[in-house]
């Protein structure tokens, strides 16, 4: 979800990587939904592909909407 950037950064890297079937509306109230205490998680970059997360056992896949 590309956290530590702003909302229309993401948004665009997102499409480029490809991202479909959303707007900027949808993708920045997704971002929105994330809790704050997520939002400051530190990942390991080299392990992350795509724009998928995991919390818990849910996991979460934008380009899917899944």
């Amino acid at each position: 979800m590309l956290l530590n950037m702003n909302n229309l950064e993401s948004y665009n890297i997102a499409q480029r990587k490809g991202l479909k079937q959303s707007n900027f509306l949808v993708w920045t109230g997704i971002r929105q939904a994330i809790p704050p205490d997520l939002k400051r998680s530190e990942f390991n970059e080299n392990e992350l592909n795509s724009l998928e997360f995991q919390f818990g056992e849910k996991r979460f896949n934008p380009l899917t909407s899944e």
